[in-house]
């Protein structure tokens, strides 16, 4: 059960230099447009927000809002209001955002209703106010689309639903609101705001998306209006608001009856999600192969159970054996008690090893057996344990290539990949840079969200995109922050000045183009030497820049014999 619960008078104790003090505990205790939601345990609590400013999380009780759990720091972050974003005060355990860990003292931008991680208690800013309201649904009381909650829910209990985003005529939107109370049912969530309207479907599953758009465009048809649908289901479409969106958006924006790039590969999930047959999601670094690992869980049958992620990459060959497979005490120095390996969290449900590339030799043998056995022996162990878990697998290297060089086993190659999915990258779905920019600047709107100019948007469909989806989203998180009067021109991008480049070059950029007669890979290459060179030899920058892990730039140099960033 959601408690609403106002700040402690505790709270006004004490405050950081830097925060605005009595400012933001004025603010704080004035109606505010957002709230920031806190999960400790199951239990969830609430914190209206100022407009402005700087809000301190930690477990101090003079924090403007106090996380009392354990794995919290005293001084644990700070969250800016305008614009949205998040930075780690140098904390014991780690601010997370979209799953990764944020460099201290570096604000990274959030989005509305987009969970992040404090040690490891859930957070995430809300909104109070819904895109309009209309009459007549449940007993006409207004009734937000709220996407977010409804996703979570469906994460909860593994129903489906269908969202729709609807855009007319400004001039008839009412009347056009009133043609769709027809189409919907109590349950139903129906929203409106000039030009658009947006309907939440409950208990809506995706095979049923076709029927829902019909309906909507029939009953707008009977009135005379004209509109264009774009709709999406959870979970094949996505199972976040922001993934959700951009697939409203995607329709919105293609042209009738364009291809999609993408469609082969959610058809493939569809069919594949239900069943319990091992995966393998191949594609470049970035083009959101964990997004459809998610998808591929909350599409089957063990939705309900766990979904655990492993990045293969992240950990010591030590570390990742013991966190995989478990230990019994006393098996190494340290194991002071018995601990359950991930393979066993993941038990009833999906376990996701991302980068299995990256897996030495030795564990690949002991992963191997567990998927030939179903069974897991923990480090130190005398006995296995068995196991009932689906494996989905994610890399972006040729794993036969691996196979060939005598660095992947390929009996564990034809285990893993029961069947292969293959995301196309962002350049060779352009129609969707639009889209995707959208819905970011769609959840950052408390950040003070911004459009996109015409030429931004040519700039945007124009770049080449080496770090695919990841470097889109933290391209617009960048540009918001640098925006001026609410509008996102090209030079607010920065993707023609980032890493400097020859007249020539330039030119096959904006033009979306490799270099004439180069391969792909060596394409790559180029963009990672010259991002080192622009950084002056900081891999961890140049990662940044390019928006692809540390991990996967060191893998590269490291595969080019280059791991000192030389030419």
């Amino acid at each position: 059960m959601l408690v609403v619960r106002p700040l402690s008078e505790d709270a006004d104790n004490e405050f950081c230099e830097d925060t605005g003090g009595s400012e933001i505990r004025d603010a704080m205790r004035a109606t505010s447009a957002f709230r920031l939601l806190v999960v400790i345990d199951g239990a969830a609590v609430t914190h209206d927000l100022p407009a402005h400013g700087r809000v301190t999380l930690g477990r101090a009780r003079g924090s403007h809002v106090p996380i009392a759990h354990v794995s919290v720091s005293r001084d644990h972050a700070f969250l800016d209001l305008a614009p949205l974003a998040i930075v780690d005060r140098n904390s014991r355990n780690g601010t997370y955002v979209r799953g990764a860990a944020i460099d201290a003292g570096v604000p990274v931008m959030i989005a509305v209703d987009e969970p992040f991680r404090i040690g490891d208690v859930m957070v995430m800013v809300q909104s109070r106010i819904a895109l309009g309201s209309v009459s007549g649904i449940s007993d006409g009381a207004p009734s937000p689309v709220n996407l977010v909650a409804e996703c979570a829910r469906s994460v909860r209990t593994g129903a489906a639903f269908a969202f729709a985003r609807i855009l007319v005529d400004p001039a008839v939107t009412e009347r056009a609101c009133e043609a769709l109370m027809g189409t919907v049912r109590v349950s139903d969530q129906l929203s409106q705001a000039p030009g658009e309207l947006r309907v939440l479907f409950t208990d809506t599953p995706a095979t049923s998306l076709g029927t829902v758009v019909d309906r909507l465009l029939s009953a707008l048809d009977r009135a005379g209006i004209s509109a264009r649908v774009g709709a999406a289901g959870f979970p094949i479409d996505g199972t976040t608001p922001i993934q959700l969106a951009a697939r409203t958006w995607q329709q919105l924006l293609r042209g009738q009856g364009a291809p999609d790039p993408i469609a082969p590969v959610r058809d493939t999930l569809a069919r594949l999600a239900v069943g319990d047959l091992s995966l393998l999601l191949c594609g470049e670094t970035g083009v959101g192969k964990e997004v459809y690992a998610e998808i591929i869980h909350r599409a089957s049958l063990r939705s309900r159970g766990p979904l655990i992620k492993v990045n293969c990459a992240a950990l010591t060959e030590t570390l990742l054996e013991s966190e995989l497979f478990g230990h019994e005490r006393g098996a190494f120095t340290g194991a002071a008690s018995a601990h359950a390996g991930l393979i066993e969290a993941a038990d009833g449900g999906t376990l996701f090893l991302d980068e299995i590339g990256e897996l030495p030799l030795m564990l690949q043998a002991k992963l191997l057996r567990v998927l030939e056995d179903r069974e897991v022996r923990r480090v130190g162990g005398t006995s296995g344990r068995q196991i009932d878990v689906r494996f989905v697998a994610a890399t972006n290297r040729s794993l036969e290539a691996e196979v060939a060089a005598g660095r992947f086993r390929r009996d564990l190659l034809f285990r893993i990949a029961g069947a292969t999915i293959t995301i196309p990258p962002l350049r060779q779905r352009r129609d969707d840079i639009e889209a995707i920019a959208r819905a970011v600047i769609e959840q950052a709107r408390t950040g003070g969200g911004a459009v996109l100019s015409y030429d931004a948007i040519v700039a945007l469909r124009n770049w080449h995109w080496p770090g695919n989806v990841r470097e889109l989203r933290n391209t617009i998180e960048r540009a918001l922050l640098v925006a001026r009067n609410g509008t996102i021109v090209a030079h607010d991008l920065g993707l023609e000045t980032e890493i400097e480049v020859t007249g020539v070059d330039l030119l096959r950029r904006r033009e979306g183009q490799a270099p004439l007669g180069a391969s792909v890979e060596a394409h790559e290459r180029e963009q990672i030497l010259a991002a080192l060179e622009h950084c002056g030899g900081n891999k961890t920058q140049a990662a940044r820049m390019l928006g692809i892990a540390r991990n996967t730039l060191l893998a590269r140099l490291d595969a080019w014999g280059l791991r000192d960033g030389k030419k």
